[in-house]
């Protein structure tokens, strides 16, 4: 095999979380909040985080990452269907994936499910990445913003 470029290599936390000062540790990661608060915006919609109508599940299949997306609800699906985009994808992944996004629907699951091609630098033991199996591309995908019409009522993920 050849060798390896570093040039995609991941950073520490250290370089790329912000840090704090703590006495006991000298450093302290700030989480960032996955829920923030609706923004309404003024034609009738308002923009949402992903992980407020849908969770995920991600993992590898080979040098690329699986990324499923599952709705909450009926109305939901319809929404990440239309707003969920290959190239919306790609360009949400674009620092990670390099190479195409596949889709593929599953309405009865109220799923959809993205194939990103060559995102994990040669998947498994191969990979110099600190995820070379794509565990942490569902949460990455939660983060997403999107637009949903401004009386979408947000399912209450307790009662799910």
């Amino acid at each position: 095999m050849g060798q390896k470029s570093l040039e995609n290599v991941h950073r520490t936390h250290r370089d790329i979380l912000p840090i704090c000062d703590t006495p006991a540790w000298g450093y302290k990661p700030i989480k960032p909040r996955l829920h923030p608060t609706p923004v309404r915006i003024y034609n009738g919609s308002m923009k949402i985080p992903l992980s407020k109508i849908a969770y995920a599940r991600s993992g590898d299949k080979g040098d690329g990452s699986n990324v499923g997306v599952v709705a909450y609800d009926a109305a939901g699906y319809e929404i990440i269907k239309s707003a969920l985009t290959t190239a919306r994808v790609k360009e949400h992944f674009k620092e990670i994936c390099f190479g195409d996004v596949d889709r593929y629907e599953a309405p009865n699951l109220l799923a959809l499910n993205f194939i990103l091609h060559d995102s994990l630098g040669g998947g498994g033991s191969e990979s110099l990445k600190t995820d070379a199996q794509g565990k942490t591309h569902g949460l990455g995908i939660l983060y997403m913003e999107i637009e949903v019409p401004d009386d979408y009522a947000i399912p209450d993920r307790a009662a799910v």
